[in-house]
């Protein structure tokens, strides 16, 4: 339809130049209307643009000239544009915000300050050697609560337990070695006709012995042992027996030894002098 309303402006003006130059003669009036197109023998109907189905913009040049130039850039702006398969290219709509586009990737070599360095070795880790002890002797509340305090204080830990703690040792005389009970109690009935003190032990370390006496010092012991020899003939045993009784025992756990020459380990020490610490196994 644009291309049709050209053409008549074309041939308008192709008529209106015609007259001009043939005059306001009859004949050249005559001549021009000759001359001029019947349109009323054409037999076109109105057609919408969106209708006409428009040519490439080369054909506008070859029809039209360089004259309706204009014209026909317009007409070549309503063809649809070219899909992303015949560009070969990509939509920049869909490309996300950020992302790197093909026209940015670069393949230029990283400067020297650039390049990555390699991570440095990891140092090598000292082993720890761990360290604990237990206290000797009883500890107040207060000493305890400070020694707890400064132990945590260097990462370590206190532990603590009711044991049997031995507090003296005694020297025990005795016979043992009695296959029965009953054989024990014969000779029992023998040591008591002599006039020895006698009783039979059915409990503690000398269980199923026959106690002849309990001294503090051991040359004591000797001494009685030698005694009841000259008496009846017997030939007594000495054992050496702890007396127990049951305290707190502090057991403390140091994560290495080295931490013992620390200054506040050693602050610790001299304001609990009570402490005496014996070094065991770490469990």
């Amino acid at each position: 339809m644009k291309v049709f309303a050209v053409l008549l402006l074309v041939l308008n003006g192709a008529v209106w130049g015609t007259l001009r130059w043939l005059g306001s003669t009859e004949e050249g009036v005559a001549q021009a209307v000759a001359a001029k197109p019947q349109f009323s023998q054409m037999q076109q109907r109105l057609v919408l643009l969106s209708e006409v189905e428009m040519p490439a913009p080369e054909s506008f040049q070859k029809e039209i000239g360089s004259e309706e130039l204009v014209e026909a850039t317009l007409a070549d702006a309503l063809v649809a544009p070219p899909t992303l398969e015949e560009e070969g290219g990509t939509d920049p709509l869909l490309i996300p915000a950020g992302s790197p586009s093909e026209s940015s990737v670069t393949t230029e070599p990283l400067l020297e300050s650039e390049v990555l360095e390699p991570l440095p070795e990891p140092e090598s880790v000292v082993a720890l050697t761990p360290w604990c002890a237990n206290s000797e002797g009883a500890l107040s509340a207060a000493d305890l609560a400070k020694l707890v305090n400064d132990v945590q204080g260097l990462g370590g830990s206190v532990e603590v337990m009711m044991r049997e703690v031995p507090v003296s040792y005694v020297w025990w005389v005795y016979l043992g070695g009695f296959e029965s009970e009953a054989a024990a109690s014969q000779t029992l009935k023998e040591l008591q006709a002599k006039k020895i003190d006698s009783f039979y032990m059915r409990t503690g370390e000398l269980a199923g012995g026959i106690s002849l006496g309990v001294f503090s010092k051991e040359t004591s012991a000797r001494t009685h042992s030698a005694d009841i020899q000259k008496k009846g003939g017997y030939q007594p045993q000495i054992g050496k027996v702890a007396r127990t009784q049951q305290q707190n025992v502090v057991e403390i756990h140091l994560p290495d030894a080295a931490l013992q020459g620390m200054p506040q380990w050693q602050q610790m020490l001299a304001k609990l002098p009570k402490v005496k610490l014996q070094e065991i196994a770490c469990k």
